[in-house]
Order: structure tokens, then sequence, then C-alpha cells
């Protein structure tokens, strides 16, 4: 039996060579994209542990606000065994481009203690004996134009302009330093950010600049001081805590502030890059899936009509004593080489692919670059592969119940275009899409226009929802920020004269002043908008409604669905221990939630996690409700000169826009899906010209016979172009409609937990979709057309 199923495999497999050929290429391109997709999905989903297991934990910090201690008095103290010195320090700095400087953010670091999370991308971390070295980001090298071994002048805040700089005017009077740059890092708070627009400071934001803390602790006297801070590190953290107070107090001179020990809380930027990470990795996952899927389907019709074609030697082989189980080994036996091949090709595809994950924000948390082999998930690709291609050759090769061939039928459209007299190309372009002239000698439109409508559904569904995150990201008011400027910083109260002379500015159509900052709602901490329900430019809510009252709020989706809660429900609102408690005695406060907030992210919080509630509310629970922005709207709407009119009349901290975090990773993990985009139009690009190829194989005698009879070349090309052209338009109609329905499921699946809603155009994606449908058509149909016209009319005659 064996050497029966053997020579029978021998003998198909020479008749069959090309397709063969396109079977090793297709299974080397799906299984190879689809197991290099997968693995680094599975990869992207430990990216952040993996990241954060090298990091050093901090158990506590130190925050002194008078600047009267020294790291090495906070090492000296008990149960302290690892000392990270954070204090953040306000420079300026000259820009190429504007004539003021700009706000520079920098840090006074321990480098000898840096968190081994903090990388060097260029250069080096400075040395102990070189003070004046320094480390930028590359927010800054793109900011200042400057690089490695660049130096750079600093200017400092004098010591008395403390009140100047609550009121953002940033013009410093204190000593200029120079910094020669030693290195470029991307530390943790680099990844995963909000995307900040402005005017003034509040352009400037995302620079970084770390200086030594050595230079820190010589100078700290020479300029304005906001205070030292240091992560320590405890031996014993539960019982060196309660210690730790006691003895920093004992450092503290008289008449000064002492140093306060504030307990390190669950590291919420882990929380915001897990979130977009988490999506990077479904998106690379989905798209490996759909890849295999999609392949699967175009492979299954490829083998499904070679099988149809080649079935005349069937009968014989039957005649012969041929057994089902016979005919179906020879099948597999047959393909398998090619298989073989096409899954070696695809194991090392998968491997060169691997550099290229994980992607967006998971690629800058890998430590662990560069080739990567999952031996479990290339071990299953093989072997799923190799099932399947087996599977389908053999399941198509057996023979049917009823073996005798249908009888040839007309196509019905065939028949109404001749009756209605429509041209001859035409007519002949319906027969060859739908005509029937026996079970194995018609061309594959059907299965062709099924694949095509699934293949157009998918390519229309992720354009449809590209288009959803692309207007997500480019227009404001999608993503929360419906005000044309936000004037203020959140960290200092505006004066009431400003205040009041920004309500009643004759460039301002509407304001509302509002603050920013950390509270807590049945326990779990999280950024409030607190806002004036007076005002005439509120923020958004996208259900139900703003809180009026001291009594109501409106929370973020994600927020309401930690809570388990909903539009109705009553939860507990508190200041305590956040940045409204300025102590005085704080109450918990019984507020309905009356709507789904969408305020415009101001803080560290991402979108959905954050609330809106009125200043009211704020005071009944002991907070302090001063105003230290304003949401304005202007006559001159978004454009940049009134924004810097209100730049230069009132405070160095104008923003226009801040892109959330977890909107900006939908925008950047979009090129997975256009590359999934452009893999599907090529499958559909693949099925188009099959079925040309197909249908000049299977009709060569038809158009043989008619240009003997004196069909010419012009009515050739017509025909393969009316009969690829009924198909497209098929195909078109149906999956057009579906895939904007699957755009907008997927929309909704991504987009529910953050409250986003839909607003891109879905007219372009459409467009561009048919336009090139219709081009790969046209093409598939010359190809086709042009292979006819050269054919040899007597050798296709005479062939069998």
């Amino acid at each position: 039996m064996l050497e029966a199923v053997g020579l029978i495999a021998s003998a198909q497999r020479r008749a069959r060579q090309r397709t063969l050929v396109f079977v090793a290429v297709l299974v080397a391109l799906v299984s190879g994209l689809s197991m290099a997709l997968v693995a680094g999905a599975i990869r992207s989903g430990s990216v952040v542990d993996r990241f954060y297991a090298r990091s050093i934990p901090a158990d506590a910090t130190v925050f002194d606000e008078s600047s009267v201690i020294t790291q090495d008095d906070v090492a000296s103290l008990p149960g302290v065994r690892r000392v990270a010195p954070q204090t953040f320090v306000a420079f300026m700095a000259p820009q190429p481009g504007r004539r003021a400087p700009v706000f520079v953010n920098a840090a006074a670091i321990d480098f000898a203690t840096a968190d081994p999370t903090t990388r060097v991308l260029r250069g080096s971390l400075p040395r102990s004996d070189h003070p004046h070295d320094v480390v930028v980001n590359q927010v800054f090298v793109d900011q200042f134009h400057r690089t490695i071994g660049d130096v750079i002048a600093l200017r400092t805040f004098a010591s008395d302009q403390g009140e100047e700089v609550q009121n953002g005017t940033y013009e410093p009077r204190g000593p200029t330093y120079r910094f020669r740059i030693a290195g470029v890092v991307r530390v943790p708070q680099d990844i995963g950010i909000d995307e900040v627009r402005g005017v003034g400071a509040a352009a400037d934001e995302g620079n970084l600049l770390g200086i030594s803390n050595s230079f820190y602790e010589a100078h700290r006297g020479e300029f304005l001081n906001f205070g030292g801070e240091y992560y320590l590190g405890l031996a014993h953290p539960q019982s060196d805590a309660k210690q730790l107070q006691g003895a920093l107090d004992a450092l503290t001179p008289a008449g000064s502030d002492g140093p306060i020990l504030i307990p390190v809380e669950d590291d919420s930027h882990r929380a915001a890059l897990e979130t977009p990470v988490r999506v990077e990795t479904t998106a690379l996952l989905a798209l490996g899936i759909g890849i295999a899927l999609a392949g699967s389907i175009a492979l299954a019709l490829i083998l499904r009509t070679e099988q149809r074609i080649h079935d005349d030697d069937t009968p014989t082989l039957r005649s012969l004593g041929a057994t089902a189980r016979q005919l179906g080994g020879s099948a597999a036996l047959r393909t398998l080489p090619a298989t073989l091949i096409g899954t070696i090709a695809a194991i090392v595809l998968a491997i060169a692919l691997s550099p290229l994950f994980p992607i967006g924000i998971g690629r800058e948390l890998e430590f662990d670059g560069g080739v990567h082999v999952d031996a479990l998930v290339l071990a299953a690709g093989a072997l799923i592969t190799l099932g399947v291609v087996i599977l389908l050759t053999f399941a198509f090769a057996l023979p049917r119940t009823r073996r005798a061939p249908i009888t040839a039928r007309h196509s019905a459209v065939a028949s109404r275009l001749a009756a209605a007299d429509a041209p001859i190309g035409m007519r002949l372009g319906a027969y060859l899409a739908f005509a029937r002239a026996g079970a194995r000698r018609s061309p594959p439109s059907r299965p062709v226009i099924l694949g095509g409508v699934l293949l157009v559904a998918l390519m229309t569904g992720l354009a449809v929802y590209g288009a959803g995150v692309d207007h997500a990201y480019a227009s404001a008011g999608a993503h929360g920020w419906e005000r044309d400027a936000v004037v203020g910083n959140v960290n200092f109260p505006l004066r009431a004269s400003t205040e009041d002379e920004i309500l009643h500015d004759h460039a301002v159509v509407s304001a509302t002043r509002a603050n920013y900052g950390q509270a807590s709602v049945n326990g779990t901490s999280t950024e409030f908008l607190a806002f004036d329900p007076h005002g005439d430019a509120p923020p958004v809510v996208t259900a139900g409604r703003l809180p009026r009252t001291a009594h109501e709020i409106a929370l973020g989706p994600s927020m309401l669905e930690t809570l388990h809660a909903h539009v109705g429900s009553t939860v507990r609102f508190s200041v305590r221990g956040g940045e409204f408690d300025v102590g005085n005695p704080t109450h918990t406060v019984d507020a309905k939630v009356v709507g789904r907030a969408l305020p415009p992210v101001l803080g560290e919080s991402d979108l959905g996690d954050t609330g809106i509630v009125t200043f009211d509310a704020v005071r009944a629970a002991g907070g302090n409700a001063d105003a230290r922005l304003v949401f304005v709207d202007l006559r001159t709407g978004r454009a940049l000169e009134g924004i810097r009119t209100l730049d230069r009349r009132y405070t160095e901290e104008v923003h226009t826009d801040t892109v959330p975090a977890r909107v900006v990773t939908l925008h950047r993990v979009r090129s997975v899906w256009r590359i999934g985009f452009a893999l599907l139009a090529i499958m559909v690009a693949v099925l188009l010209g099959y079925l040309m190829a197909v249908t000049i194989r299977v009709r060569r005698h038809d158009f043989a016979t008619l240009r003997t009879l004196g069909l010419h070349a012009r009515q050739v090309t017509s025909s393969l172009t009316a009969q690829v052209g009924i198909v497209t338009v098929i195909v078109l109609a149906v999956g057009l409609p579906v895939g904007v329905l699957v755009g907008r499921w997927l929309w909704s699946v991504v987009t529910e937990p953050i409250g986003l809603v839909y607003g891109g155009s879905t007219i372009p994606a459409l467009v561009a979709i048919t336009a090139l449908l219709a081009a790969a058509a046209a093409v598939a149909a010359l190809v086709a057309a042009r292979r006819v016209r050269h054919a040899s009319i007597a050798d296709t005659l005479r062939a069998p």
C-alpha cells in the first residue's frame, strides 16, 4: 500500500509542481509571520515584570523641605541600607529659536546608586570626581540641540524668588552654572508618558537633566531650593520605618522644619506602563492569529481548487483499485515536501523577525533585545502548520460520495446580460465567473468571493478602527480636552488678582476656575479635577451630567469598573493624604455618581482613571479649593497668537492640549494594524490573481475556440476584466458594510474602558480599499489577458 501511495504521489507531484512551490512560499510567509507575532506577544506580555525585576524598589521616602540634611546624614540612620537622592532643582536654559530662556526639569542624583532601569542610550554616567558632568534625556537633546560632550549654561532662581515662581513668573536672577553632557539616558518616567502641548513652560515638560548630588549639596544654599528628596532601602521595612522619624527629628537643627518620612505606595507608573503594553501585546497576538486564519483560508482555497482541476485522474485510480485512504494519503504525501520546506523557512523567518518585538513602549522597556528563540511557539507553530496542510490536502483528495459529473449550466447573470444586449465582453465575463462546465472544470469564483469578503471585512475593520485612533489622537476634544487652553500650574496657586484678570479678559470668551490633584474614592487613590460649576467652560462627561453640588461626583470608566459602580451609585469621597489636604480636619463625603467623566489629563493618572468634583465637594471634605487653573475659550480659538497673548499677560504655564498616554499608545500601535491591513490587501490581490490564473487554465479551450471564431484581443481583455470586476464588486458590496461593523465593534472593545467616543471618518478608508481592489483586479485581468493573447491556438486545442 505504501509503495502504491508513493507512486501516485510522485506522479501527481510532477503535474502540480507550480502549485506546490506556491504552497511552500505561502506556508513560509503566513506561518513565519504568525509565529513571529505570537512569540513577540508572549515576550511583550512579560516585559513589564522583567523590567521591574531589574529595579531596586524603595521602602520609604524622606522629604526635607528646609534642605538641612545631606545624603550622608540619611545614610547614617538606623536600618537604612541604600539612599538614592532625587531632589528637584529648577534651571532655565537658552533654547534655539526662542528669545526667552525655557524651563529645565533637573534632579540631583547619586549616579553610583542610580536605579538599573535608568538606561544609558549614549555616552556614560558621570564619574564621582566630575561634579559638573550631567546626563540628559532624548527630549532635552531634541529641544536644546545639545548632545554628548557639549557644554550648556543653566541659570537658577535666586533664593528670594519663591513667590514669583509660584505665581508663574520664570525670570531667574540666581547664579549661572556650566555643565558638560556626559550621557543621554532614558528613565522609566520617559516611557509611556502623556504628550503635553502648550506654550511657555508648559511646552517644556518632558525634558530631564540629571546633576550630581554632590554638586547640589555643595551649592544648594546659592539658589532657590525646593527641598531635598531621598528614596530609602531599609533592612527591615516594617520595623525600621517606625524608628526613622525620631532619628530624622534628632538631625533637624532647632527652628527648622524637620524632614518627614513618607511611605512609598504602589508604583502608579508601573500601572501606566502595564496598560499600553497590554494593548501592544493584544495587538500582536490578534494580528498573529488573524494572519494564521486568513492564510489558512487562502491555503484551503488553493488546495481545494487545485484538487478539483486535477480530479480527472481520480476515476482512473479508483478503477485500478486505489482506496479513498490511498488517494488522501498520496495527496498528503505529495504536499509534504513543499510543506516541510515552507515550515523550515517559516521557522527561520520567525527567528529573523524576533528582534522587532516587543513593539512601542514594550520595546523601550525590553533590556534583552536581539534574536530570541521561543522553542515552544516554534515547535507548536510547525506542528500546527504541518497538521493543517496535510489534513486539508488529505480531506480534499477524498473521493466524493457521488462522483457523477454535475450537469453543465449557464450563468443566470450572463443570460440576463444577453437578453439586455450587453457588450460581448460583459456577457462573456459573467459566463466565466459563474457558469459551470462541470464540477471539476469551473473557475473558483464562489470560493474566491467568500474568501475575499472575509479578507475585505477584516481590512475594513482595521481601517475603521485606525481612523478612530487617528481622530482620538489628533482631535483635542476626542480625548477630553474641549477648551482652548488651561492657564496655570497644578503645583502653585493662582494669585486672586491674576485669576480675576483672566476671568474678565476681553480675549476670553468663557472661563472656569479649577484645580487638579490626588484624592480618593471608596479608599482608592486617583486624581480629580475640582471645578467651579458656575463657570461657562466646563469639563466633559460622556454620559449623565456634571456634578453641581458637594454631594455629586463624576468618575471615569476605568474607575467606575474598579469600584463596581455606575451612574446612580453612591461613593465615599475623601481628600485625606492627597494634594487637596492642607492639614485641616478632613471628612468623608458621600457623593452620588451623576456622570461618566472624561476630563483632560493634567497629572499622573491616565484617561479613564480620573474623576470630577465641585469645589464645594473639596471644601466639604476638608480640603483646599483654591483655584490653580483656569479653563478658557478664546475669541481666537486655538490660534497660536491668542494663546501667546495669555502667556505674555499672566503666566509661563499655558497648556493647549495633553494627549493621554493611553491614546498615545493606541496611536503608536497603529503600525501593527497597518501591517495587518497591508498583508490582508496582498492576500486579496493574490486571490484575484489566482482566480484569473485558474480561469485561463480551465477555460483555455474555450478561449482558443472563441479566438478561432473571431474573438479579438480587446474582447479577450474586456471579458476577463468583466469577470474579475463582477467578483470584486460583489466582494466590496458585502465586505465593506460588514467591515464597518467589525471596526466599530473592535473600537468599542478596546476603548470602552477609557471612555473614548468614536469620531473618525470611514469614507477615506472605504475609498482607499475600493481603489486598492480595483487596481488589483485590473492588474490581474491585464496579466491574464496577455497570457491568453500570446497562447498558441493550435497548441491549446491539441492539448488535453
